[in-house]
């Protein structure tokens, strides 16, 4: 029963629906229905309506209840004038969109219309046809529509237009220009299509579009050789799509259109056996060739290589340049950008080599030796790139096993240096504390005894206590600069805490700072000195040449390393393009004999920060 049909019978009837015959159809058909009276309360609804509202709008139907609460809160209002014209005698139908559970939309028609009892109108009717497959096979239609639309527009391009019941093809006049044929050379036929198929491609285009038409898919795509007039096979991509189902459910029309490719076809087989030739010589030299098309920004690589250099099996993940630029390790990524931009930019350059480590898909980091050649156009605009990468994770391994033996030989010379170094600054530092100073202040009390001679008392008293003071404080400070700081009595600490006093008497730098009181447990002796001679260099260059007025001092500890942070806020410099001076080679080698690494952060008006940072378990030998 349609709903049509339910609503003739029904509108008629007394709104009481006191018959039996009455409450078993609407109660039995799938169609929502609902009867209100004119005050708009529901006096009846079936089970169905009862159900889908339950379902897709959350509400629980009762009787009694105001027809309008169906409706959303925002079109209420204009429901309930919709609702007054039915009550004065009108019709409506309105569509609705709901959703389901999943998210799947579902609509409904309403036929909106005046119950009567005799020639009274005693309230309205509601009753909803689901029209969700209606809506599908329109949008499948329009759908439809538009293609054929841009098939028959297509440059190029033979259209076709196949009766499935009667086998009847119409080949338009694009089709048969395309294989060379006049307007009288082809029937209306199917036969015309299959007989010029290549034999061996008929049995694959045969299941092909048995499979298709028994599938669900409506969207139809291909590619085969066919022969033209002329005889040659040419390739050709076919596309096509389903169209009109029968009462049985099955297409009796399909359209679409062919489009030679046979050029396209050619290039790429000329450039496969190319690629299958630079593969075998990329075996034999064991390197991998790529080709970058700079108009997709896609890379093409030997497959049979690929997991020998790059350790994977396809390279799907690192086909799109920017993708592959991900894997390259991120302290080499700035440089390979930085080349591969200046080869792109230079006009007289075209060729280009690099080394950068790449990301492996187990987590390790191959090293690769990279080199190109870039290629122009009559313009001079590069379009390619083509190079070689090799594996030379061996040959950087072996060269890093002999840099660390001449590494560790020199560290052992500058050691040795390093510790006479600091037995004879110890002996100077000893020799004019006890010896020089003890001299000078007993000729300060001997000029002390010039206080008798009134003559020039005052003025030999003035002179020799200014001169006397001077080389007093000055020798100290020459003996502070040359002896160990009393680390071993201090601890490090406390002498960073002196040191720091000490800057602030000048009043020329503000200085807080920041010591793990473990530090004095954890390091031995000569990291300790070491540590402490690493700040008391920076706090000379900073007050030399920063221009700071403030110094951040932090030494920490943590997963068994000690950080050393010194930070200020100079003028700053470029730590790239600055001359090294004395004092940060001699920062450089004191981080180098405690094992260190040290990273320097500055620039212009920036100031700089310097981070240190040394294992606590790897103890260097201790300077004597």
């Amino acid at each position: 029963m349609t709903t049509g049909n339910t609503l003739d019978v029904l509108s008629t009837a007394p709104i009481s629906l006191d018959t039996d015959h009455s409450r078993l159809i609407l109660q039995n058909i799938d169609e929502p229905f609902i009867l209100a009276n004119h005050q708009l309360e529901i006096v009846y609804y079936n089970r169905a309506a009862k159900e889908i509202i339950a379902r897709l709008m959350h509400l629980e139907v009762s009787l009694g209840m105001s027809l309008l609460q169906i409706s959303p809160e925002n079109r209420r209002q204009k429901v309930a004038a919709l609702y007054r014209q039915v009550l004065a005698g009108e019709r409506h139908s309105t569509e609705i969109r709901l959703l389901e559970e999943d998210g799947a939309e579902v609509f409904f028609h309403n036929n909106i219309i005046p119950a009567y009892d005799g020639d009274r109108i005693i309230g309205l009717i509601v009753a909803s046809l689901n029209i969700t497959e209606k809506k599908k096979a329109q949008a499948v239609l329009k759908e439809s529509e538009e293609r054929l639309q841009f098939a028959l527009e297509a440059a190029n391009q033979g259209v076709w237009d196949w009766n499935l019941a009667t086998n009847e093809v119409i080949y338009s006049s694009s089709y048969k220009k395309l294989y060379g044929f006049s307007e009288d050379d082809l029937k209306n036929d199917v036969s015309e299509w299959i007989t010029r198929i290549h034999p061996d491609d008929q049995r694959k285009m045969k299941d092909m579009v048995v499979e298709h038409l028994q599938s669900d898919d409506p969207v139809y795509d291909s590619q085969y050789r066919i022969r033209g007039k002329d005889g040659r096979y040419r390739w050709v991509m076919a596309k096509g799509r389903l169209l009109n189902k029968g009462e049985d459910g099955r297409y009796l029309r399909m359209i679409g259109t062919h489009t030679d490719i046979t050029e396209t076809i050619e290039r790429e087989t000329a450039l496969k056996r190319s690629n299958e030739r630079f593969d075998c010589v990329m075996k034999a030299t064991h390197e991998v060739l790529w080709e970058w098309d700079i108009a997709t920004n896609e890379v093409t690589r030997s497959m049979d290589s690929l997991k020998k250099l790059y350790g994977v099996k396809d390279d799907s993940h690192i086909r799109q340049f920017d993708s592959w630029l991900q894997y390259i390790h991120p302290e080499d990524r700035e440089m390979v950008e930085r080349t591969l931009r200046g080869v792109l930019q230079a006009p007289h350059q075209h060729t280009f080599e690099m080394e950068y480590r790449f990301k492996r898909s187990n987590g390790s980091y191959a090293h690769i030796y990279d080199r190109g050649i870039l290629l122009r156009d009559e313009n001079d605009k590069p379009f390619r790139v083509i190079g070689s990468a090799e594996d030379i994770s061996e040959r950087k391994r072996l060269e890093k096993e002999l840099l660390q033996k001449s590494l560790e030989y020199h560290r052992l010379i500058h050691l040795a240096t390093v510790e006479t170094q600091e037995k004879e600054r110890a002996e100077i530092g000893k020799e004019l504390h006890d010896n020089v100073n003890q001299v000078l202040t007993t000729t300060k009390l001997y000029l002390d005894l010039a206080l008798v001679n009134s003559e020039r008392k005052e003025e030999l008293i003035r002179k020799s206590l200014q001169n006397i003071n001077s080389v007093i404080q000055e020798i100290r400070h020459l003996s502070r600069s040359l002896m160990d700081p009393s680390i071993d009595d201090l601890g490090l600490v406390d002498s960073i805490n002196d040191l720091v006093e000490n800057i602030h008497l000048t009043r020329k730098l503000t200085v807080t700072h920041n010591a793990d009181p473990a530090i004095d447990f954890l390091l031995d002796a000569n990291q300790k000195l070491g540590v402490f001679r690493i700040i008391q260099e920076s706090m000379n260059n900073i007050l030399r040449h920063a221009g700071a007025t403030e110094v951040k001092i932090n030494l920490s500890v943590s997963d068994g390393r000690v950080h050393l942070l010194i930070q200020d806020n100079g003028v700053g410099f470029d730590p790239i393009t600055t001359k090294k001076g004395a004092g940060l080679k001699n920062i450089q080698n004191r981080i180098y004999l405690i094992n260190g690494t040290l990273q320097l952060r500055s620039s212009h008006q920036n100031g700089c920060s310097m981070i240190l940072q040394f294992p606590i378990n790897e103890q260097p030998h201790k300077i004597q």
